[in-house]
Order: structure tokens, then sequence, then C-alpha cells
């Protein structure tokens, strides 16, 4: 019985990545849509590293595309941007 909680629990680990990533994927796209006129986006520190290494991974979607690929590359690389640094840039 064990054995099938622990193919669960690495099932609903991957479900929450990809949610992650999707979520993540969205918020950047939404910090593209905000009004441009001003100077720059207040974002903060630990934001804006976030929203760098996505927008690294998924360009500015402006038409109706296939996300699967970009989700795929975020879950991929999501470890990398958690254990960056020891996460120093959200201290």
């Amino acid at each position: 019985m064990s054995s099938v909680s622990a193919r669960k629990v690495v099932d609903i680990l991957d479900n929450v990545k990809h949610v992650l990533a999707i979520e993540l994927m969205v918020a950047a796209q939404a910090i593209d849509l905000r009004d441009k006129s001003k100077n720059g986006t207040n974002l903060g520190t630990g934001t804006k590293v976030v929203y760098d290494f996505v927008c690294q991974k998924v360009p500015m979607l402006k038409i109706d595309t296939y996300y699967k690929p970009y989700v795929d590359g975020l879950v991929d690389d999501l470890y990398d941007l958690i254990t960056r640094d020891g996460l120093e840039f959200i201290k």
C-alpha cells in the first residue's frame, strides 16, 4: 500500500510542477501586457529574478500558440530556479 501512495505522491508533485510552470508563464505574460508607457517595470527583487528566468524560457506570446513545449521547458528548469544561490534572491 505504501508503494501505491508513493506513486501517487510522485504524480501529484509532477502535476504541481506543471501548474506552477503555467502560473509563472501567465504571470510573466501579464507583466509583459501591462502598460509599458511607464519608465520600466517596478518589480521587486525576487519577482524580477523569476520574471527574467521565465522570459528566458518563454517569449512574449502575442498569438494563440501551442504552449506545451514552453510549459515542459519551464517544468524541466524549475529546480534550477528554486535552488539558485540557495534562494538568496528571496532574502
